[in-house]
C-alpha cells in the first residue's frame, strides 16, 4: 500500500544517494508501477491543487 509518509522518506534517502538522479528515477518507476495504490492513496482527483509538503531535508537551526 502507497504512503504518502513513506514515499517522502524515500525521496529523501534518494537525494542522499551518490547518483540522486538515477535513485530518483528508478524510486519513481516503482512508484507509478502500481497506479491503482496512488488513486486508494490520493483519490480521483477533478480539480488539482499544490502541497505544502516539501521533500527537501529539515535543517536546525
Amino acid at each position: 500500500m502507497f504512503e504518502v509518509e513513506g514515499f517522502l522518506e524515500e525521496c529523501r534517502a534518494a537525494l542522499a544517494e551518490s547518483t540522486p538522479e538515477i535513485a530518483m528515477k528508478e524510486l519513481m518507476e516503482r512508484t507509478v508501477s502500481a497506479p491503482d495504490e496512488l488513486l486508494r492513496a490520493f483519490g480521483r482527483r477533478t480539480r488539482w491543487t499544490t502541497s505544502s509538503r516539501s521533500i527537501a531535508p529539515t535543517t536546525s537551526r
